[in-house]
């Protein structure tokens, strides 16, 4: 009785692994800078005020020129060139316009505020820290950061996609607001990069409610004289997708890495059709009920030239 028991067992435990082989959690990483593509993410604003530039200065110029500014000890310079707050930031120019901020206010006096930005930063990148060789002005409110930013989880999104899809038919992820502790999150960009045509298409929805899911259905891969062809002719392409959470003024707040989605290449049926796993629960039944368990063992069994190993146990 144990092998029919092996093999439902080994179904199961493959099902699920396929089943979530594309769920990817995205919370604040290291160095993501997530290139933006053009105006994508810049025309919402929700009741911001400011203009989109900087004064007459791009946004890196004008942080180029608020650091120049605090080196020199002109804090209240600095806090000038870095308001309002500029729109469509990398995850990385947020972060720098952010430190910046931070600083500048600590030296000013601003604690609070200083905190507040330091906050920001460390829901976004929870690894994100300060030299040693920083003020104890600047340290102490980003120890206190640190401190509250600990209370709270950092900003999170859950991205789902198939393991592997099918060509002919839509294709749908969706992308859960696991945790977003200040309600920053206003828009998904989802980044889908076609690795065999070499092509990239963009995709921005609105942001779901805390805890629920957005859905967006890709369009279909058709199977023409595009597609690419394995070594053993079977078509199919290679996709790459990735979230990344936009505020209010379009800057990039958590970036994801890539998610692979083969599409094609022969994907098999879904598990619940896989006819191993229903032999195995008959071999089970029959089990059970005390019938001739042999029979259904070796039907049950996969081919002989099907790739698996074997463990008999005596």
């Amino acid at each position: 009785m144990r092998l029919p028991l092996i093999i439902l067992i080994a179904c199961l435990a493959g099902a699920s692994t396929a089943a979530a082989a594309n769920d990817a959690v995205v919370t604040g990483a290291p160095g993501g800078d997530g290139d933006d593509d053009g105006g994508d993410g810049g025309d919402d604003d929700d009741g911001d005020d400011g203009d989109v530039s900087t004064g007459a200065l791009s946004s890196d110029s004008a942080m180029a020129s608020a650091e120049e500014r605090l080196d020199n000890g002109d804090p209240d310079g600095a806090l000038q060139l870095l308001s309002p707050p500029p729109r469509d930031l990398p995850l990385r120019g947020f972060i720098q316009h952010q430190r910046l901020l931070a600083t500048a206010r600590a030296f000013t006096g601003d604690t609070d505020g200083a905190v507040a930005a330091f906050v920001e930063i460390l829901l976004s990148e929870p690894s994100f820290t300060m030299p040693y060789t920083a003020s104890p002005k600047v340290t102490v409110a980003f120890e206190e950061a640190r401190t509250q930013r600990r209370q709270r989880l950092p900003l999170t999104l859950d991205l789902r996609a198939p393991a592997v899809a099918r060509l002919g038919e839509p294709i749908v992820v969706d992308v859960t607001r696991r945790s977003d502790p200040q309600d920053q999150i206003r828009h998904l960009r989802l980044e889908v990069v076609n690795e065999t045509a070499n092509t990239r298409d963009v995709y921005r929805i609105a942001a779901p409610a805390l805890g629920q899911s957005a859905p967006l259905t890709l369009p279909a891969i058709v199977d023409d004289a595009t597609i690419a062809r394995d070594e053993e002719g079977r078509p199919g392409v290679l996709l790459r997708v990735r979230v990344v959470g936009l505020d209010a003024r379009g800057c990039e707040r958590v970036v994801g890495d890539p998610v692979p989605l083969p599409v094609g290449f022969d994907a098999p049926a879904p598990w619940w059709q896989s006819p191993f796993l229903w032999a195995g629960v008959a071999a089970v039944g029959v089990a059970i009920t005390g019938g001739l368990v042999a029979g259904v063992v070796v039907a049950s069994l996969p081919p002989d030239d099907l790739d698996v190993d074997v463990v008999v146990r005596r």
